[in-house]
């Protein structure tokens, strides 16, 4: 299933449409000119002599705060405390969505500087506000040129080693072995108990998850998101033809995504951030949740053939006692392809107006499963409009893709930029973008991380992001390390995939505890970790293109086997037989599992250690007795 891609090392140079931004550049443009258009309006009452009043509130609107200047001397320390209460402001807007906040405190401060600032007007207030904005927007400027001379150094550095570096990446793609083949290992076994664990406990527990905030990282949907996506891409590329508690545990974690606790957080940003009272958190905007449960449903659905979920009203997310937002799978598609569509960037917000690509590339990911599941026909063009936005105004004249831009003013995020956000973009871009995936993975692999002389990894840190558990933001670089090997795996790196997890074992306390490995981190990086484990060249690409061959969909399937009695390595089938790879759980001894979708009535032979036959039922299905002791290979097929 991993086929190896086709690589064009010349393809992955940076040319001249990269970076230019020009939609970016209109929303700068355009929050220059309302800027102005305030400015203005401030500077009214400073011309015409209005009020002491007057005055200070339309300086207020220059800057945060800056009407204090007005009352004097004190003014200047209640303006320096109201630009750290809008920076703190504008942080919590950046982690919550809360656009209310910054509004609350710019307009606010003004009113209040209006009301206290009794008769008199300071007579150098407007002249110093004016220019405090003056060198704000000087620094601004300045920055901004400077930066542009970097990306532009950094941009021809890369085109130097681009071309060689893509090729030896394909070189090494090409050669690099099949890990455990088609097979979980043992240790692989141990690792998905630990994700297994937390999808098969009761549907309203969350026990073993992170509970920290619901808007960062740490929230709860992200550690489901993660988790599911382990699990999916664990039986597309090993296990197929087993559904059982597989299968179970990708149902358990869609359905705790409809729990208030999950998704009440958008309650919250849809006020203060879209200032409206639709809390329906898979309307408009809201990739974070909508897009990614938009894959989730589609992966579950090309996986196992069960299309549950697409009946009217499937997914039912209770706001309180009188008002239920009623969804299916079809519709949250046609929803997250709808926000695609409207948007001027080509991808969507998370947070209201921030638009991330990390995101939206998953969301993307959920377009073209489902089209290819269900036979739509939205992907392409939302896959060519991303393809241009992300070229051009998503990416900076060097090449790297930039962590979000906000959509109202055009301005990039650049406070959670690192080298985790590049290998995040190199895997998830794979199955939409080969050559930007490349090109990706080539910048993360030359300017961040070498193998020293011992074999060992060293990382070069961009960003205090790059070395945070992120799913519990305390310090670590276990987050970054599993990014580095599933990016090294899906892009055939197997190098410096192999040094990644060796590193990991090393800072990463590992523990195996009743057959459960486990490392010392959040259960958002645990998830990550145990993903890493599952990859494959090009895994990722496959799951979501390609899934399951259409023989696997038609062949017997293992759709009973006691957890976690019964750990399933291998379960795949040519459309008549079903090859197995079982291991016991917990104590060897005798196993009982259950085969379905088999010919009604017809005769198999089990060839294994102990080869016997059976006869399927009426239904199709049938009960066999194994003795499961180490590792136990079984193929049945029909009898000749």
């Amino acid at each position: 299933m991993n086929a190896i891609r086709e690589f064009a090392p010349t393809a992955c140079r940076l040319e001249a449409d990269v970076g230019c931004a020009p939609v970016r550049t209109r929303l700068l443009r355009r929050a220059l000119a309302v800027y102005c258009v305030l400015f203005v309006i401030g500077l009214v009452p400073v011309v015409f002599d209005a009020s002491a009043a007057w005055q200070a509130f339309g300086i207020g609107l220059w800057l945060p705060g800056a009407g204090f200047l007005a009352a004097g001397p004190w003014g200047v320390l209640h303006f320096a405390v109201t630009l750290i209460l809008f920076a703190i402001a504008s942080f919590v807007r950046f982690a919550t969505g809360a656009l209310a906040f910054p509004i609350f405190v710019w307009l606010g401060a003004a009113a209040l500087a209006a009301l206290t600032v009794g008769d008199a007007m300071a007579p150098w207030a407007s002249v110093t506000a004016g220019a405090v904005v003056c060198t704000f927007a000087l620094a601004f400027f300045y920055s901004g040129a400077t930066k542009r001379r970097h990306q532009l150094a950094a941009r021809e550095r890369r085109n130097q080693y681009l071309p060689t570096a893509v090729a030896e990446s394909a070189q090494r793609a090409m050669v690099a072995p099949a890990v455990n083949c088609d097979e979980l290992s043992p240790r692989e076994l141990a690792i998905s108990r630990y994700v297994l664990d937390r999808a098969l406990q009761p549907v309203d527990q969350f026990q073993g998850f992170t509970h920290l905030d619901q808007f960062q990282p740490a929230a709860l949907r992200y550690q489901l998101n993660f988790l599911h996506y382990s699990l999916a891409l664990q039986q597309c590329q090993f296990t197929p033809n087993f559904h059982g508690y597989l299968s179970l545990g990708q149902r358990q974690l869609l359905e705790k995504f409809q729990d208030r606790r999950v998704w009440g957080y958008w309650i919250y940003e849809a006020l203060l951030g879209r200032f409206s009272l639709d809390f329906d958190p898979i309307g408009w905007d809201n990739i974070m949740l909508g897009g990614f449960f938009n894959l989730n449903l589609s992966l579950y659905a090309s996986n196992t053939g069960d299309y549950r979920y697409c009946e009217p009203g499937a997914l039912r997310f209770r706001l309180n006692g009188r008002k239920t937002y009623l969804h299916d799978a079809h519709d949250i598609h046609r929803i997250s392809a709808r926000n695609f569509q409207a948007s001027q960037l080509g991808l969507y917000p998370c947070e209201p107006t921030f638009v991330y690509p990390y995101c939206n590339l998953l969301g993307l990911g959920g377009i073209v499963a489902h089209d290819r599941v269900f036979g739509g026909t939205s992907a392409a063009t939302i896959s060519q409009r991303f393809r241009k936005h992300l070229t051009e105004d998503f990416t900076g004249l060097d090449g790297s893709i930039k962590p979000g831009i906000d959509r109202l003013t055009g301005t990039s995020i650049e406070i959670v930029a690192g080298l985790y956000t590049e290998l995040g973009y190199a895997w998830l871009a794979n199955p939409h973008f080969p050559d930007i995936a490349q090109r990706t993975w080539a910048i993360a692999r030359t300017e961040g991380m070498t193998i020293d002389d011992a074999g060992d990894l060293q990382l070069r840190m961009r960003s205090a992001a790059d070395n945070l558990d992120l799913g519990n933001y305390r310090k670590s670089e276990l987050t970054t390390l599993a990014l580095v090997a599933i990016a090294a795996r899906e892009m055939g790196d197997e190098e410096i995939a192999s040094a990644a997890l060796r590193r990991m074992d090393r800072v990463g306390q590992p523990i195996t505890d009743g057959g459960i490995l486990r490392y010392n981190a959040s259960t958002y990086t645990n998830a990550h970790i145990a993903l890493a484990h599952f990859m494959r060249r090009d895994a990722w690409r496959t799951t979501l293109t390609q899934g399951p061959s259409p023989a696997t969909l038609k062949g017997p399937i293992l759709t009973e086997a006691k957890y976690p009695d019964v750990l399933v390595a291998r379960a795949v089938s040519d459309g008549a037989d079903l090859s197995l790879v079982l291991y016991p759980g917990l104590t060897p001894g005798p196993q009982t599992i259950r085969i379905e979708r088999l010919r009604p009535g017809q005769a198999y032979v089990v060839a294994g250690e102990r080869s016997t036959s059976f006869t399927a039922d009426n239904t199709g299905a049938a009960e066999l007795r194994i003795e499961l002791r180490e590792r136990t290979e079984l193929r049945i097929a029909p009898k000749q």
